[in-house]
């Protein structure tokens, strides 16, 4: 049938995804994730084929409870309920939101407990405590790109960056020297309420690479938006 040529497709697109995994913060291997990003044509994988690219990048799911949190405090947020629809339903035109819990200490005393919560809007640019900021700021550290049929789109301003970057930002000068991030332990839990862009999957891994004795699991929006009316 017609779906099945399709399904082939994304599938070896998802392979040489995968293939392209980045090893290191190099930025030859960084590129080499975007250009098979920019050579696919593809901008975001939806919600089952993106697993397949977390799964191998070794990013657990994050738990029920963590994304009834999360989807209430999203939901609280705005008027209409909900905020956002499954894959599929014109993700570009509806509002999208990150959602972070997060606990990471310096073990070896030198950089700041970072403990709490974040929740960012993609297109709207927040500073600590939700405070509007004019312009996002350009850490050293992570890397968006423009994604092909949306080169119009800033993708530092996706929910998703805001949210790793300011965390980066937090930890301060901690981040900056890779002995010091192996002594940075701790766990962030990261929903989004659409799959993320494929320029959000590259910082993702950016971040587990900086700082890799942090776990990190992820909810993906479609499911958990179902999983929410079951929340109390």
């Amino acid at each position: 049938g017609l779906l099945s040529p399709l399904a082939r497709e994304l599938r070896g697109t998802v392979d040489e995804l995968i293939a392209a995994i980045p090893a290191s913060l190099a930025a030859a291997d960084r590129l080499r994730f975007q250009d098979v990003v920019l050579r696919s044509q593809v901008t975001n994988l939806r919600s089952e084929a993106t697993w397949h690219l977390l799964d191998a990048m070794g990013i657990g799911r994050a738990d029920a409870d963590f994304t009834c949190r999360a989807t209430a405090c999203i939901r609280s947020l705005v008027e209409e309920e909900p905020p956002f629809r499954p894959s599929g339903a014109g993700a570009e035109a509806m509002r999208v939101f990150s959602y972070a819990e997060y606990w990471i200490v310096d073990m070896a005393g030198r950089g700041p407990h970072v403990e709490g919560r974040l929740v960012r809007e993609s297109g709207r640019l927040q500073g600590p405590g939700g405070r509007p900021r004019r312009q996002q700021p350009a850490g050293p550290h992570l890397h968006a790109f423009r994604l092909p049929l949306s080169g119009h789109v800033d993708r530092r301003l996706c929910a998703e960056f805001q949210v790793l970057g300011e965390l980066c930002c937090a930890l301060g000068p901690a981040a900056e020297r890779p002995a010091a991030r192996l002594e940075i332990v701790g766990v962030l839990s990261l929903f989004t309420s659409t799959s993320p862009c494929l320029s959000c999957v590259g910082v993702l891994r950016q971040f587990q690479l900086l700082f890799p004795e942090v776990l990190i699991t992820v909810t993906q929006g479609e499911t958990a938006l179902l999983q929410s009316f079951s929340c109390e």
